[in-house]
C-alpha cells in the first residue's frame, strides 16, 4: 500500500487529498446518473411493449413503440404469414390500451396474401380487437379487458 500511495502525488498529502476528493466527486456523479437514467427509464417505457401470445395461439400482438402494433393469427391464417398493423395509445396512468385499425395495413395485408384474403375478412378479423382495454401485467402475464363489453383476453410474453 506504500508504494501506491508514493506513486499517487508522492509523500505529498494535499495533493493525494485533492486528488480523492476529485475521484469521489466524480463517482458521485456517475451513480447520480446511472439512478437517474433506471428512474426516467421506469417512468417513461412501456409495459406492454414486446410481442403477447394469447393462451390458446391464436392471437399473437407484437406491441412496438411510438404507437404501432402488429396483430398476428398463427392458427386462423396458419398457412398465411399475415400480419396486420394497427395503432395505439396507451394511458399508463389509468392502465387503458387503446387499438384501432389501420386502412392501408388491411390492404397492405391483403395484397401481401396474394388474394387468398380480402380486405374484408382481414377486417372483420380484427374488429374484435378494435377497442379500448384496461390492461394488468402480472410478470409476464397480460390481461387485457374491453372496457365496454367486458371481454377479457389472456397473453403471455414471448
Amino acid at each position: 500500500m506504500k508504494g501506491m500511495q508514493d506513486m499517487i502525488a508522492g509523500k505529498n498529502e494535499e495533493k493525494r487529498s485533492k486528488i480523492w476528493n476529485i475521484v469521489m466527486t466524480v463517482s458521485t456523479i456517475v451513480i447520480i446518473l446511472i439512478a437517474v437514467f433506471f428512474i426516467v427509464k421506469i417512468f417513461t417505457s412501456n409495459p406492454l411493449e414486446g410481442t403477447w401470445a394469447n393462451d390458446g395461439g391464436n392471437l399473437k400482438i407484437t406491441i412496438g413503440s411510438g404507437g404501432s402494433a402488429e396483430i398476428q393469427w398463427p392458427e386462423k391464417f396458419s398457412e398465411l404469414d399475415i400480419k396486420v398493423g394497427m395503432t395505439y395509445e396507451i394511458d399508463k396512468k389509468n392502465k387503458t390500451l387503446q387499438l384501432r385499425m389501420d386502412e392501408e395495413a388491411i390492404q397492405t395485408a391483403a395484397d401481401a396474401s396474394d388474394g387468398a384474403l380480402t380486405a374484408e375478412a382481414i377486417e372483420s378479423a380484427i374488429n374484435t380487437l378494435e377497442s379500448s382495454f384496461d390492461y394488468s401485467v402480472d410478470g409476464r402475464a397480460l390481461t387485457l379487458t374491453d372496457r365496454e363489453y367486458g371481454d377479457q383476453f389472456f397473453f403471455e410474453k414471448e
